[in-house]
């Protein structure tokens, strides 16, 4: 990926354009929560924090927090659909929580008839 210049001389990396966190509540469950855009650019880094998740193939629940994502493209939702499907074929259940820009273009691409979203 290529890093990017801002104005202000700052070296930025695609990635720094979404952010993530993750919580282990002790119940089988991992938290992912996502905050900024998710596109072309930063689905690799959803992925990312999924596979990078040794223990996240013995969850027996993902939730995937996406309220806080400003921005998602049709690749971004790929990224999405991507990650729920290796949650699930690993026996897996997910939950998705979307806040209104990636509900609006689940809703516009059909990505509601693949993910459950909350």
């Amino acid at each position: 990926m290529n890093d990017a210049v801002r104005t202000d001389g700052v070296r930025t990396s695609p990635w720094d354009a979404l952010r993530f966190t993750e919580e282990q509540p002790g119940d089988g469950t991992v938290r992912l929560r996502f905050a900024g855009e998710l596109d072309l650019a930063t689905g690799e880094r959803l992925r990312a924090a999924a596979r990078g998740r040794g223990d996240l193939a013995q969850a027996v629940r993902v939730e995937i927090d996406l309220r806080n994502v400003s921005f998602v493209d049709c690749a971004g939702m790929r990224a999405v659909t991507d990650v729920v499907r290796s949650v699930q074929d690993d026996g897996g259940s997910v939950v998705v929580t979307a806040g209104p820009a990636v509900a609006r273009v689940a809703r516009l691409i059909g990505t509601n008839d693949e993910v459950v979203f909350t």
